[in-house]
């Protein structure tokens, strides 16, 4: 028996105002596309279509357990206008500290409740999570609802998290805040992040995240992405009151947040999909911030909306392997043909350096095998859908973003001499005169369409990024 697809109309506010494409147009687009194409993409995208029969990811599925630390919400009642999702892995040592300061958080209006799941750790986190759950006063359970749900096997952040965000959106939260459980969250911490969301083109707000321990040092005022797919933590370990600080410190566009405290409209996801699960960890929050950045969102900082993180760089194997098989297949994925091109001289000159680094530092071993990786057939295939799905959602060339990637290589101040000046500094000048070159011939062309007076040719959404999040907001507005 064949399942029914159900895609619902999505109830939101108006997208021609923030450059998206109208829902005349994309019923268009919808209407010429048959049922075999829109499933096959949305296995692509890893949100499963609405089924007639009930989802494996249902609150009480097979290898997922429930539990919830607030009072049930009354029938008919509003749900909360925010959900905060934390993802938790053998983080018994800071999970409890994470869960006081939300509930110790003012709360915006519309309120907000807490969404943990516990990624099949080892060291008893989720029975401290529960644990913490049952003490709560009478008053922290009426004003914020807290829910743990525990899975059998550790699917990363980006699992974790999809996993949580089709929960939220099906139960009509308006945005989502991503969160750490190594942090401590300020007071105001959403109030100052909403109010960053009240300009209609904002998809994503950072907070600005301190080094806990250390509140007057900055842990990262934004995330740098350089042309050739790596991301570094911007402004880490510096003074904030220093000048360089008061320099970065407003709202403002970034390269990409972090993961670890960012607000996200849910708009976002409807529009250009979850996660990419695959990832599994590293270069996720990169990659969906460059998927929201060509689909026509901003994505700033904002200092009002404050986040202390125990941040520690972890330099184990498996991390260098997922971050360089991540890099590459974002950067293949991402980037048009034409920029590939231009980088492609670039890229190999990056592979040499970063070799080098790999040998230097006992972790080339990981490297081949993330080399042995890409070449494999579903890897491949892998990249060839991603781009796929990236060309649907895209509204923009790749050069009205080359303001927000970075020509400054990761750890170039502590490279070797001769390295910087015979790598890393030709490096950076070709990559700057890549993101001039790309920016003049962007201006050219919306130049162009200016004189010609038209508008340049919108791209219609992708047809299988519809999630069912519009159907439930409209059962409970009925």
């Amino acid at each position: 028996m064949r399942h029914r697809i159900h895609w619902p109309v999505i109830q939101s506010a108006p997208l021609h105002r923030r450059g998206l494409p109208s829902r005349r147009s994309r019923a268009a687009f919808h209407a010429t596309d048959d049922r075999r194409t829109m499933s096959r993409l949305s296995a692509i995208q890893n949100r499963p279509p609405k089924l007639e029969s009930p989802s494996p990811l249902a609150p009480g599925a097979a290898g997922l357990s429930c539990s919830s630390g607030g009072l049930p919400t009354a029938s008919g009642a509003h749900p909360a206008r925010v959900a905060v999702l934390v993802v938790t892995w053998n983080h018994s040592r800071v999970i409890e500290r994470c869960l006081t300061a939300l509930d110790g958080a003012e709360t915006p209006p519309g309120g907000f409740r807490v969404l943990i799941l516990d990624n099949a750790s080892r060291d008893g986190t989720a029975e401290r999570v529960r644990a913490y759950l049952r003490t709560r006063s009478e008053s922290a359970r009426r004003r914020v609802q807290m829910e743990l749900r525990v899975a059998s096997r550790n699917t990363g952040f980006a699992g974790g998290m999809n996993h949580l965000l089709r929960h939220a959106l099906r139960t009509g939260a308006r945005f989502v805040y991503l969160l750490n459980p190594d942090t401590v969250v300020d007071a105001q911490f959403l109030r100052g992040a909403l109010r960053a969301m009240a300009d209609p083109c904002v998809g994503i707000v950072q907070s600005l995240l301190l080094l806990h321990g250390a509140p007057d040092r900055v842990n990262s005022w934004g995330n740098e992405l350089h042309w050739l797919g790596f991301g570094t933590v911007g402004g880490h370990d510096c003074p904030i009151r220093g000048r360089l600080a008061r320099a970065h410190l407003g709202r403002r566009e970034i390269g990409y947040a972090s993961g670890a405290a960012m607000l996200v409209r849910a708009e976002v996801f409807e529009g250009v999909g979850l996660f990419d699960e695959k990832l599994f960890a590293y270069h996720e929050d990169l990659e969906l911030s460059w998927r929201a950045r060509l689909a026509g969102w901003r994505v700033v900082l904002e200092p009002d909306s404050i986040v202390h993180h125990d941040y520690e760089f972890a330099r184990y194997r498996r991390k260098f392997y997922l971050a360089e098989r991540n890099r590459v297949v974002v950067l293949f994925s991402c980037f048009q043909t034409s920029t590939l091109a231009l980088l492609a001289p670039a890229l190999l000159c990056a592979e040499v350096g970063v070799w080098l680094a790999a040998m230097r530092e006992g972790w080339w071993r990981e490297k081949w095998e993330s080399y042995r990786s890409l070449w494999r057939a579903e890897t491949l295939r892998w990249i060839r859908e991603r781009r796929r799905l990236v060309a649907h959602v895209r509204r923009h060339p790749d050069g009205a973003l080359a303001h927000a990637f970075s020509a400054r290589f990761p750890g170039q101040g502590g490279a070797p001499r001769l390295a910087r000046w015979l790598l890393l500094a030709p490096l950076q000048f070709y990559c700057r005169t890549v993101r001039t070159l790309l920016s003049r011939a962007y201006a050219i062309r919306s130049a162009w369409w200016g004189r010609a007076g038209e508008q340049a040719p919108a791209v219609p959404a992708f047809p299988a990024l519809r999630t069912v999040s519009g159907i439930d907001r409209g059962r409970q507005a009925a």
